[in-house]
């Protein structure tokens, strides 16, 4: 496949190159869950529920070992979570309602606190309800300590392809329906890298 027609597939199904930083430089950050209309593609767009208003959520980055603090508003209907995905975190903060971390309460807030770590390329996530396959899905990057940070350019991609949940253009959604990913009966994928 030629790179133009790739990168227009990948902005049709949810691609993000560069989404907004927070990184404050006290650790600590605030994320408001909330519905938006979200233009996934020219004639498309869809309520979900996202982080800041924006989906991609906007990306997260500290350096390992940094403690950091995150203020989550819930201005929506449901009872909501935010899963660290991939940090050591206990499961009072883990964002796991099953495992015994609080909800963030339907208008309410909940912070959570941790120490970020192990360092390498992460997301947060929602981890109850349908905000995973709706919006709520964001970068976070926990820079290593010793990162030598010589390279040339850094790019952030982050996907999520909806499947049957939403339209896509028939190319990528025939592909990758082959390939199902998450829930049984959608075709649900995501990646950073």
């Amino acid at each position: 496949m030629k790179r133009l027609p790739f990168l227009t597939s990948l902005a049709a199904a949810g691609a993000s190159l560069g989404s907004p930083t927070v990184a404050a430089s006290n650790r600590s950050v605030s994320l408001e869950i909330r519905k938006v209309a979200w233009s996934v593609r020219p004639g498309l767009t869809v309520n979900v529920a996202a982080y800041n208003g924006i989906v991609p959520g906007p990306l997260l980055r500290v350096t390992e070992g940094d403690h950091l603090s995150v203020n989550v508003q819930n201005r929506t209907t449901d009872l909501q979570s935010v899963h660290w995905h991939g940090l050591v975190a206990s499961d009072r903060v883990d964002g796991v309602i099953e495992l015994g971390s609080p909800a963030v309460p339907v208008n309410g807030s909940r912070r959570y606190e941790f120490t970020a770590t192990p360092g390498g390329t992460r997301w947060y996530h929602a981890h109850r309800g349908d905000g995973l396959f709706s919006g709520m899905f964001a970068p976070l990057i926990v820079d290593r300590k010793h990162e030598r940070g010589n390279y040339d350019r850094e790019v952030v991609l982050v996907l999520h392809e909806f499947g049957e949940r939403i339209e896509t253009l028939p190319p990528m959604a025939a592909k990758w329906k082959s390939a199902r990913i998450g829930r049984e009966g959608t075709s649900e994928l995501t990646m950073l890298l």
